[in-house]
């Protein structure tokens, strides 16, 4: 994950309030309707839960060195949606976008963008302004309960269509998924994701992959769970799946060169027995603390 960007955005995206306009929006209406604010053909798609991740956001963008006006921000902001796109040779493609939400009032205001001379106003081609800084390449556009940062303008995402259909509408049963956990993913493109991880070990493993969720689930004493759902054709495709990986998992096991493979994947993949539910296929990580979770990370 591009972790310094992340780190900006998380920083400064509830910090300011200015007279930018943003959309109106009430992530309320609907469940998972905020991701139709994100553009899609994104690589991996983010729900966070600013409560139950708190530990996270902290860990992972903040080194946790956070401090109190941070604090104040986290504590306003409800949850977090965001989009992550293949890094491309082009310097005009977006490489990510965000939507937070939460409770940011006009008594915010007062560090203002005005006073700032990294921040400067900008016109969108569809008529609304926003900020921008030079240094962060960050785009920034708010509302009272809405912030939305991106690279590029962030009024050039295709929100809603002209028929009201959502521009990206989550897979089925992922909302049921995301239930009860901190964090949790499904990525635009499953059958190189999971392939590409296999590829990585040496390992000549396909799975038909037609959805990948991947959820993060807060434990006792201060340890975390990775999860992977993978949807696959057929609740029987699944079994017989089940059958032939678990029975791969004692051969793996005792290979010579197992320890040269990337040992925080094996943790993924083959710690646990694989499960099935129905169509799904269920790799569960063993309990972490979190600089072991922050590996995920990096394999985006």
């Amino acid at each position: 994950m591009r972790k310094p960007k992340f780190f900006f955005m998380l920083l400064l995206v509830c910090f300011f309030y200015s007279c930018a306009s943003a959309p109106r929006f009430n992530p309320g209406e609907e469940e998972g309707i905020e991701f139709s604010l994100l553009p899609d053909g994104g690589l991996v798609y983010f729900w966070v839960d600013a409560n139950a991740g708190r530990p996270l956001i902290e860990h992972l963008f903040f080194e946790d060195d956070i401090d109190k006006d941070t604090s104040n921000i986290l504590d306003r902001t409800n949850s977090i949606a965001a989009v992550l796109f293949p890094e491309e040779e082009s310097e005009d493609e977006r490489t990510y976008y965000l939507a937070a939400f939460g409770n940011y009032p006009r008594s915010m205001a007062n560090m203002s963008f005005t006073f700032s001379r990294d921040w400067k106003t900008q016109r969108s081609s569809t008529g609304n302004r926003y900020w921008y800084s030079r240094s962060t390449e960050m785009s920034l556009a708010l509302a009272n309960n809405l912030a939305l940062v991106s690279d590029r303008d962030p009024f050039l995402a295709p929100l809603i269509s002209a028929s009201g259909q959502s521009s990206v509408i989550p897979p089925e049963d992922f909302i049921d998924f995301r239930r009860g956990r901190a964090l949790a993913a499904w990525l635009g493109d499953p059958v190189d994701f999971i392939d590409g991880f296999f590829e990585s070990m040496g390992l000549p493993i396909r799975l038909p992959a037609e959805e990948i969720f991947i959820g993060i689930t807060k434990l006792p004493e201060s340890l975390w769970e990775i999860s992977i759902h993978v949807k696959t054709p057929s609740e029987r495709d699944a079994r017989t799946l089940q059958a032939g990986f678990n029975i791969a998992m004692l051969f793996l096991r005792r290979a010579q060169d197992i320890e040269l493979a990337n040992p925080f994947i094996m943790d993924l993949f083959f710690s646990n027995p694989l499960e099935q539910s129905e169509e799904f296929l269920i790799f569960s990580s063993p309990s972490m603390d979190l600089d072991r979770v922050a590996l995920l990370f990096g394999l985006f």
